[in-house]
């Protein structure tokens, strides 16, 4: 139940270009499911995954993809939640970069 509410909610994002609603959406699905579920541990992942590439492409997703880590922090492990944290500040340093460069 929970992949296909994702896939929906990616797809009618895509489709849309900017559904903000949709979105939002992203940020609560990891209160999906059983704690200890392991699928949900990679499904959230995956979610945090797909909300840094929207990161990549537009700075201003930050808080969505900052609101989806606070909901995930009792899901992940302190080891992989440290490793999505730190590729998400990467991108966050890489896009201050550009914009700076830009000014």
């Amino acid at each position: 139940m929970r992949e296909v509410k994702h896939e929906v909610i990616i797809h009618t994002q895509k489709e849309s270009g900017n559904c903000q609603t949709s979105l939002l959406e992203l940020a609560f699905l990891p209160m999906y499911g059983n704690d200890n579920d392991v699928e949900r541990k990679e499904f959230v992942k995956e979610i945090i995954r797909y909300e840094t590439e929207l990161l990549k492409k537009d700075p201003t997703k930050e808080l969505l993809v900052a609101a989806t880590m606070i909901m995930s922090n009792k899901i992940l492990d302190k080891e992989t939640f440290d490793k999505l944290w730190e590729e998400i500040k990467m991108i966050y340093c890489l896009n201050l970069n550009i914009f700076q460069y830009q000014k």
